[in-house]
Protein backbone atom coordinates (compact mmCIF):
# COMPACT_ATOMS: atom_id res chain seq x y z
CA UNK A 1 0.00 0.00 0.00
CA UNK A 2 0.89 3.66 -0.19
CA UNK A 3 2.97 5.08 2.64
CA UNK A 4 1.33 7.56 4.98
CA UNK A 5 2.51 11.18 4.98
CA UNK A 6 4.46 10.60 8.18
CA UNK A 7 6.62 8.08 6.32
CA UNK A 8 7.40 10.49 3.49
CA UNK A 9 8.36 13.61 5.41
CA UNK A 10 12.11 12.96 5.19
CA UNK A 11 12.01 12.01 1.49
CA UNK A 12 13.01 14.25 -1.43
CA UNK A 13 12.13 13.51 -5.07
CA UNK A 14 14.25 15.04 -7.83
CA UNK A 15 16.00 14.32 -11.14
CA UNK A 16 19.39 12.63 -11.10
CA UNK A 17 22.51 14.82 -11.02
CA UNK A 18 26.11 14.15 -12.01
CA UNK A 19 27.30 13.43 -8.46
CA UNK A 20 24.61 10.74 -8.01
CA UNK A 21 26.36 8.35 -10.39
CA UNK A 22 28.19 6.17 -7.83
CA UNK A 23 25.08 5.73 -5.67
CA UNK A 24 23.06 5.04 -8.83
CA UNK A 25 25.43 2.25 -9.89
CA UNK A 26 25.34 0.76 -6.38
CA UNK A 27 21.52 0.77 -6.32
CA UNK A 28 21.43 -1.07 -9.66
CA UNK A 29 23.82 -3.72 -8.35
CA UNK A 30 21.58 -4.14 -5.28
CA UNK A 31 18.27 -4.27 -7.15
CA UNK A 32 18.86 -5.87 -10.55
CA UNK A 33 20.44 -9.09 -11.85
CA UNK A 34 21.19 -7.44 -15.23
CA UNK A 35 24.40 -5.39 -15.54
CA UNK A 36 24.20 -1.99 -17.22
CA UNK A 37 26.84 -0.21 -19.29
CA UNK A 38 28.56 2.98 -18.11
CA UNK A 39 26.83 4.96 -20.88
CA UNK A 40 23.42 4.13 -19.41
CA UNK A 41 24.39 5.70 -16.08
CA UNK A 42 26.01 8.70 -17.79
CA UNK A 43 22.91 9.32 -19.92
CA UNK A 44 20.74 9.04 -16.81
CA UNK A 45 22.61 11.57 -14.66
CA UNK A 46 23.19 13.99 -17.57
CA UNK A 47 19.49 14.40 -18.33
CA UNK A 48 19.52 12.49 -21.63
CA UNK A 49 17.20 9.94 -20.02
CA UNK A 50 14.17 10.94 -17.94
CA UNK A 51 14.83 10.25 -14.26
CA UNK A 52 13.21 10.71 -10.88
CA UNK A 53 15.07 9.63 -7.77
CA UNK A 54 14.08 9.61 -4.11
CA UNK A 55 16.47 10.41 -1.29
CA UNK A 56 16.05 10.00 2.46
CA UNK A 57 17.15 13.32 3.94
CA UNK A 58 16.76 11.85 7.43
CA UNK A 59 20.09 10.09 6.84
CA UNK A 60 23.45 11.90 6.85
CA UNK A 61 24.48 11.97 4.08
CA UNK A 62 21.02 11.56 2.43
CA UNK A 63 20.46 7.94 1.38
CA UNK A 64 19.54 7.01 -2.20
CA UNK A 65 16.23 5.18 -1.66
CA UNK A 66 14.96 4.54 -5.20
CA UNK A 67 14.92 5.60 -8.84
CA UNK A 68 12.96 5.38 -12.07
CA UNK A 69 14.79 5.87 -15.38
CA UNK A 70 12.97 6.08 -18.70
CA UNK A 71 13.86 6.81 -22.32
CA UNK A 72 11.65 8.87 -24.59
CA UNK A 73 11.70 7.12 -27.97
CA UNK A 74 10.26 7.64 -31.43
CA UNK A 75 7.66 4.95 -32.08
CA UNK A 76 8.98 4.71 -35.66
CA UNK A 77 12.23 3.26 -34.26
CA UNK A 78 10.61 0.55 -32.13
CA UNK A 79 10.51 -2.91 -33.66
CA UNK A 80 7.65 -3.94 -31.36
CA UNK A 81 4.81 -2.02 -32.96
CA UNK A 82 2.93 -0.81 -29.91
CA UNK A 83 0.80 1.90 -31.52
CA UNK A 84 -1.92 1.98 -34.12
CA UNK A 85 -0.62 3.11 -37.53
CA UNK A 86 -2.23 6.53 -37.10
CA UNK A 87 0.26 7.18 -34.28
CA UNK A 88 3.32 5.89 -36.15
CA UNK A 89 5.27 9.14 -35.87
CA UNK A 90 4.61 9.63 -32.17
CA UNK A 91 6.70 8.97 -29.06
CA UNK A 92 6.81 6.22 -26.47
CA UNK A 93 8.27 6.25 -22.97
CA UNK A 94 10.32 3.13 -22.14
CA UNK A 95 10.90 2.33 -18.47
CA UNK A 96 14.51 1.13 -18.31
CA UNK A 97 14.69 0.57 -14.57
CA UNK A 98 12.48 1.09 -11.54
CA UNK A 99 14.13 0.11 -8.28
CA UNK A 100 13.69 0.79 -4.57
CA UNK A 101 16.43 0.07 -2.04
CA UNK A 102 15.89 -2.76 0.41
CA UNK A 103 15.11 -0.65 3.50
CA UNK A 104 12.45 1.38 1.67
CA UNK A 105 10.32 -1.26 -0.04
CA UNK A 106 6.61 -1.88 0.59
CA UNK A 107 6.05 1.79 1.44
CA UNK A 108 4.54 2.84 -1.89
CA UNK A 109 7.69 4.52 -3.22
CA UNK A 110 7.60 2.66 -6.54
CA UNK A 111 4.04 3.92 -7.07
CA UNK A 112 5.12 7.50 -6.39
CA UNK A 113 8.07 7.20 -8.80
CA UNK A 114 5.81 5.74 -11.49
CA UNK A 115 3.20 8.46 -10.95
CA UNK A 116 5.85 11.13 -11.52
CA UNK A 117 6.76 9.57 -14.89
CA UNK A 118 3.08 9.36 -15.85
CA UNK A 119 2.59 13.01 -14.85
CA UNK A 120 5.52 13.91 -17.12
CA UNK A 121 4.06 11.88 -20.02
CA UNK A 122 0.68 13.61 -19.61
CA UNK A 123 2.37 16.96 -20.29
CA UNK A 124 3.59 15.70 -23.69
CA UNK A 125 0.57 14.89 -25.84
CA UNK A 126 2.81 13.36 -28.55
CA UNK A 127 3.79 10.53 -26.16
CA UNK A 128 1.15 7.84 -26.63
CA UNK A 129 2.27 4.95 -24.42
CA UNK A 130 4.58 3.84 -21.63
CA UNK A 131 6.08 0.36 -21.95
CA UNK A 132 8.62 -1.95 -20.30
CA UNK A 133 9.98 -5.47 -20.16
CA UNK A 134 9.81 -7.60 -17.02
CA UNK A 135 11.11 -11.06 -16.13
CA UNK A 136 8.29 -13.57 -16.40
CA UNK A 137 9.24 -14.88 -12.94
CA UNK A 138 9.15 -11.44 -11.27
CA UNK A 139 5.66 -11.75 -9.79
CA UNK A 140 6.06 -8.70 -7.53
CA UNK A 141 6.79 -6.46 -10.51
CA UNK A 142 4.06 -8.04 -12.65
CA UNK A 143 1.45 -7.43 -9.93
CA UNK A 144 2.73 -3.87 -9.49
CA UNK A 145 2.38 -2.96 -13.16
CA UNK A 146 -0.99 -4.70 -13.56
CA UNK A 147 -2.27 -2.85 -10.47
CA UNK A 148 -1.21 0.35 -12.24
CA UNK A 149 -3.27 -0.55 -15.36
CA UNK A 150 -0.44 -1.80 -17.58
CA UNK A 151 -1.55 -4.57 -19.92
CA UNK A 152 0.48 -7.60 -20.94
CA UNK A 153 1.28 -7.21 -24.60
CA UNK A 154 3.67 -10.00 -25.54
CA UNK A 155 5.72 -12.94 -24.21
CA UNK A 156 9.39 -12.92 -25.26
CA UNK A 157 11.37 -16.15 -24.96
CA UNK A 158 15.08 -15.96 -24.07
CA UNK A 159 14.90 -12.18 -23.77
CA UNK A 160 17.41 -11.90 -20.93
CA UNK A 161 20.66 -13.74 -20.23
CA UNK A 162 21.28 -13.68 -16.46
CA UNK A 163 24.31 -15.50 -15.01
CA UNK A 164 24.62 -17.40 -18.28
CA UNK A 165 21.01 -18.62 -18.15
CA UNK A 166 18.34 -17.65 -20.69
CA UNK A 167 15.28 -16.08 -19.09
CA UNK A 168 11.94 -15.03 -20.52
CA UNK A 169 10.15 -11.70 -20.36
CA UNK A 170 6.78 -10.05 -20.78
CA UNK A 171 6.24 -6.73 -22.52
CA UNK A 172 3.73 -4.50 -20.72
CA UNK A 173 2.22 -1.26 -22.02
CA UNK A 174 0.02 1.55 -20.74
CA UNK A 175 -1.66 3.69 -23.40
CA UNK A 176 -1.97 7.43 -22.68
CA UNK A 177 -2.89 10.71 -24.37
CA UNK A 178 -5.30 8.93 -26.75
CA UNK A 179 -2.78 6.29 -27.88
CA UNK A 180 -4.20 2.99 -29.12
CA UNK A 181 -2.64 -0.43 -29.67
CA UNK A 182 -2.39 -1.82 -33.22
CA UNK A 183 -4.72 -4.67 -32.30
CA UNK A 184 -7.10 -5.63 -29.52
CA UNK A 185 -5.48 -7.68 -26.78
CA UNK A 186 -8.02 -10.45 -27.37
CA UNK A 187 -6.80 -10.66 -30.95
CA UNK A 188 -3.10 -10.90 -30.15
CA UNK A 189 -2.88 -14.68 -30.02
CA UNK A 190 -4.70 -15.35 -33.30
CA UNK A 191 -2.72 -12.59 -35.03
CA UNK A 192 0.57 -13.90 -33.63
CA UNK A 193 -0.03 -17.55 -34.58
CA UNK A 194 -1.15 -16.62 -38.11
CA UNK A 195 2.11 -14.81 -38.95
CA UNK A 196 4.38 -16.36 -41.57
CA UNK A 197 7.29 -18.15 -39.89
CA UNK A 198 9.99 -15.99 -41.50
CA UNK A 199 8.27 -12.82 -40.25
CA UNK A 200 7.85 -14.33 -36.81
CA UNK A 201 11.58 -15.09 -36.48
CA UNK A 202 12.37 -11.52 -37.52
CA UNK A 203 10.04 -10.11 -34.90
CA UNK A 204 11.47 -12.08 -32.00
CA UNK A 205 15.14 -11.62 -32.91
CA UNK A 206 15.16 -8.13 -31.40
CA UNK A 207 14.97 -9.56 -27.89
CA UNK A 208 18.28 -11.35 -28.38
CA UNK A 209 20.22 -8.14 -28.98
CA UNK A 210 20.14 -7.11 -25.33
CA UNK A 211 18.31 -3.78 -25.37
CA UNK A 212 17.99 -1.84 -22.09
CA UNK A 213 15.87 -3.90 -19.77
CA UNK A 214 13.37 -3.04 -17.07
CA UNK A 215 13.22 -5.21 -13.98
CA UNK A 216 11.11 -3.69 -11.25
CA UNK A 217 12.16 -4.28 -7.64
CA UNK A 218 9.51 -2.81 -5.36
Amino acid sequence: GMAGPQDLTSLEFRSLQADDITALEELHIECFPVRYEAKFFQDSVSGKNFSVAVFDKGQDPPRFAGVLIAQMQSSANIEDKLLDFSFSSRKLAYICTLGVSNGYRSQGLASVLLSKLLDHVRTDSSCKAVYLHVLDSNNVAIRFYERNNFQRHKYLENFYVIDGKKCHAYLYALYMNGGKPPWTFRGVLSWWTSLPRNLLSGLVSWGKRSPPQSICQV
